[in-house]
């Protein structure tokens, strides 16, 4: 009898930016780029996220973690007590949205 143990992966923008670089060499953005303010816009064309229930008080950490079936996708939540760029307003936890 064998014993398989399910293990995530995580996968962070750094480590997106690899894997669609190694498949597609054409893929002409810099990794400050890809893993800086504009990070959401790219996870956002390379994954279908539109059937994830958000609100606009959350931002995509740029985390997700999958085990080849399962994928758990982080968002972080904003403070909706202090104005500021989205970057200033993230609480400390992450919340992590599951998505199948």
């Amino acid at each position: 009898m064998c014993n398989i143990k399910s293990h995530f992966v995580s996968i962070d923008s750094r480590i997106l930016h690899g894997i669609i670089r190694e498949i597609c060499p054409e893929f002409d953005v810099r990794e400050t780029e890809f893993t800086g303010e504009n990070r959401e816009t790219y996870w956002k064309n390379i994954f279908n996220f539109k059937r994830l229930k958000v609100t606009k008080q959350k931002v995509l950490t740029g985390l997700i973690e999958t085990d080849g079936v399962a994928m758990c996708i982080h968002y972080q939540r904003l403070k909706k007590d202090r104005p500021g760029p989205p970057s200033a307003n993230h609480e400390d936890e992450t919340e992590a949205v599951p998505a199948t």
